[in-house]
């Protein structure tokens, strides 16, 4: 079952989770369409939006919800991204401590809270 929300109802509850303290797993929780991956360089041009920004946040919340963990070639892979690129937007997000980065392993997951 698919369940489509519009712009209003999705900007409703993200709202809604960050002021709950959850915005983190509200995001993590969407679900990564290709064919929105692919429609985001164009969409960003038409909406004057910032296509890195939008990437970033589409690289975030591709993680999963449960804290496994997630190596970049599969992050780079899911994202349709050059594996250079992902690390960047991997690197920043564990950087702001919305990832955690296991150097033994070399994978990412979502930051667990305090």
């Amino acid at each position: 079952m698919l369940l489509e929300l519009g712009s209003e109802q999705v900007a409703q509850v993200l709202s809604a989770a960050a002021g709950s303290g959850n915005f983190q797993l509200a995001l993590s929780g969407l679900s990564v369409d290709e064919t929105i991956l692919a429609a985001l360089p164009e969409q960003a041009e038409i909406l004057r939006l910032s296509r890195s920004l939008l990437q970033g946040l589409v690289a975030f919340a591709s993680f999963p919800a449960d804290g496994s963990y997630v190596t970049l070639k599969a992050a780079a892979g899911r994202l349709g991204m050059p594996s250079s690129t992902t690390h960047r937007y991997l690197s920043t997000l564990v950087r702001v401590r919305l990832l955690e980065h296991d150097p033994a392993t070399r994978t990412y997951r979502l930051r667990r809270s305090p």
